[in-house]
């Protein structure tokens, strides 16, 4: 990469900040009387509040980009609302917030004894609809909204809650770790959350010289592993903090009206000693921002990704929006903004700026210029050189959710939205039919077309065991290129060990030198040793072997369901977990609320290409989903198992587990059995 180090002259008005508009209606439709609206930019952000006219519109200025949750209150009604992602100037037009009746939640907290805790305060809530947003409780209470609080015998209530909607709940105490509650339904009672002690952390705030304390600075303690929850302490008038967490590993961040720490830092709660202190210093605040654009035709350029890093630390991402622009926080000193990628269009040569600032700047950066990505083909051609027709192609760097089919020419367009790292295209061609296939690479700068013969797939077979050599069932294992580091794996392709722990893959790329990894809880990565694998031929795969000191998975997702019926169930929201298959071949995949799309649409590239009348898609969402399709059953439910992607024969036994899409060679090898 190349780096501009730039002088920059400093802009006295913030002109970055977006707008956000909408109407506020009750369930049937009307306005409701005396209504209530706020903005919160950031968990670290102070609320906004804005007038309500008659109608129910309403329209906040000057809100600052990034994810901002908007929601509405009014008498009789519980809270609704939503959370966006805003870019720089944008005017975000068209919100509907639609309020239902009022209900409640109440239960108890208790600790790890099971005796009652009083004085613990439910600080947020997080409504669970369609639209997930989160209700500042401790925020609000600033204002005159009420904070539940546990009384002597733990109970608590809260108001205000959609009814006939789910909600999560987070409940803090100064002596315990903070505890989030999901999957509530409003109007449930006697709900029991349990608090742990957790590990003490303190520290101090100070100047980035050290000659003073900072009062009043919020600090941000967010989770590395899922769903990684934040938990949010302010230093006091001496600039200490101390709150409690559980054992892990997390980033931190200080961020105050004019003095932030220079980006997200990590920190390991190891638990080893009850107390552990942290030092933080932070910086003051300038304001960055600027545009990307078309190199061609200046046009800006929406869904632009950058990110800020701050002396060599994360610091923030933005997007751009439909005027192209972006704005950061940064800190005074060192701060380096980079653009990632924008949908159809190349990284620039340059995509780096280095940028000196001062406390209070507020600089306008130059214009970051990319060009659009040319259309790209592969043309399939069988080992005559012969046109395959109905080849299906499928990408893998950049990964993506779809079958491509050659049409009469062998030839298929591939629509690519980003430039993948070091600009090359990989994927995978096969027969439709034959358990015939190629792997094949495109430098995105040189080629716009290329070629793909299609050889014989090879197969591999192996294991993943303990110290002790037994098998561990449920682990997903695939297969990269040699050279591929740890951070920037290309999956050739994955599946999961069989509760003995063995497993084989029947559409290896012949001729490639891989190794195959096995990934285990909390990340851990280990591999087998290199091979390359042979036209037709089986080869066997030394065993991947899990140290004493790792963990091997957990029960819910340490599960092959390879060679039994999927377990169909009904979910606990009521809606139908028992799809109609007719007797027909099955793919089955398990996705978030917020994968749907991307899944379902690939799911529908599945059916066209094998046919309706071979074929059942059903797409499992864990959550709200309001996707439709006339070729897929979209339900609620959870994956069963390590994969999330399933193929099923006739009676409906599970003959292939997956991540993403499957090969082809899945359906044609369970229609053989039939």
């Amino acid at each position: 990469m190349t780096s501009i180090s730039i002088l920059l002259v400093a802009n006295s008005i913030l002109v970055g900040a977006a707008s956000v508009s909408g109407q506020i209606v009750t369930d049937n439709g009307a306005a409701p009387a005396q209504a209530r609206v706020f903005a919160e930019p950031g968990l670290g952000g102070a609320l906004l509040e804005t007038d309500v006219a008659a109608d129910g519109t309403f329209r906040f200025e000057g809100v600052p980009s990034g994810i901002v949750g908007v929601f509405a209150i009014a008498e009789g009604f519980g809270w609704t609302g939503v959370s966006k992602t805003i870019a720089a100037s944008d005017d975000v037009t068209g919100l509907r917030l639609t309020l239902s009746p009022a209900a409640t939640v109440s239960g108890s907290v208790v600790d790890q004894k099971g005796k009652p805790v009083s004085g613990a305060h439910v600080t947020r809530v997080l409504l669970q609809g369609s639209e997930k947003v989160g209700i500042p409780l401790t925020k609000l209470a600033a204002i005159g909204f009420t904070e539940p609080i546990t009384t002597e015998s733990g109970a608590f209530s809260v108001s205000g809650l959609p009814k006939g909607g789910k909600v999560a709940l987070k409940v803090a105490h100064a002596s315990y770790a903070q505890t989030a509650a999901e999957g509530i339904a409003v109007g449930a009672t006697g709900v029991k959350i349990t608090l742990m002690q957790g590990i003490l952390v303190q520290g101090t705030i100070l100047t980035w010289d050290g000659s003073s304390a900072v009062a009043n600075t919020a600090i941000l303690f967010r989770n590395a592993s899922p769903p990684h929850d934040t938990s949010i302490v302010s230093s006091d008038a001496t600039g200490e903090f101390h709150l409690r967490l559980m054992p892990g590993v997390y980033a931190y961040q200080a961020a105050g009206t004019d003095l932030r720490s220079p980006g997200w830092q990590r920190v390991t709660i190891t638990g080893a000693e009850s107390v552990q202190s942290i030092s933080m210093r932070v910086a003051g605040s300038a304001h960055l921002r600027g545009t990307v654009q078309d190199a061609v035709t200046s046009a800006p350029i929406e869904g632009a990704r950058l990110t800020l890093t701050t002396y060599g630390n994360p610091s923030a991402v933005a997007v751009t929006g439909k005027s192209g622009a972006y704005e950061f926080v940064g800190a005074q000193g060192e701060n380096v903004v980079s653009v990632d990628a924008a949908p159809g269009y190349r990284r620039p040569d340059r995509p780096i700026l280095n940028v000196q600032a001062k406390q209070g700047d507020s600089l306008d950066l130059p214009t970051f210029w990319m060009t659009r990505l040319p259309a790209f083909a592969v043309r399939v051609v069988n080992e005559s050189g012969e046109p395959v027709p109905g080849a299906v192609v499928r990408l893998i760097r950049p990964m993506q959710y779809q079958w491509y089919v050659t049409d009469a020419n062998g030839r298929a367009e591939l629509q690519v939205a980003t430039s993948p790292p070091g600009d090359k295209l990989v994927g995978t061609a096969e027969h439709l039919r034959e358990p015939v296939g190629a792997l094949f690479a495109m430098d995105m700068r040189s080629e716009s077309e290329a070629t793909v013969q299609l050889t014989p797939w090879a197969r591999v077979t192996g294991k993943v065991v303990d110290a002790k050599g037994k098998g561990i069932g449920g682990v997903v294992v695939g297969a990269i290129f040699q050279g591929d580091a740890d951070s920037e794996l290309l999956p050739l392709w994955r599946t999961a060990t069989k509760p003995d722990g063995s497993y084989h893959w029947d559409a290896v790329p012949a001729m490639i030198t891989s190794v195959c990894v096995a990934r285990f809880e909390g990340g851990v990565l280990v591999r087998s040793g290199p091979f390359t694998a042979s036209p037709s031929q089986v080869t066997p795969i030394g065993p991947i072997v899990l140290a004493d000191d790792k963990k091997a998975g957990d029960s819910k997702t340490g599960k092959s369901l390879l060679g039994q019926k999927m377990p169909w169930k009904r979910d606990r929201a009521g809606d139908s977990g028992v799809p109609s298959l007719q007797g027909k071949l099955a793919l089955v995949s398990y996705c978030s609320p917020g994968d749907a799309a991307l899944v379902v649409d690939g799911m529908e590239s599945v059916v066209r290409a094998l046919g309706p009348d071979t074929i059942a898609a059903v797409a499992f969402v864990d959550g709200v989903c309001s996707i439709e399709s006339d070729t897929v059953q979209i339900l609620r439910g959870t994956a069963p198992g390590a994969a999330s992607t399933y193929v099923l024969d006739h009676e409906g036994v599970v003959t292939m587990e997956t991540v993403g899409l499957p090969p082809a060679i899945a359906f044609h090898d369970v229609a053989s059995k039939e």
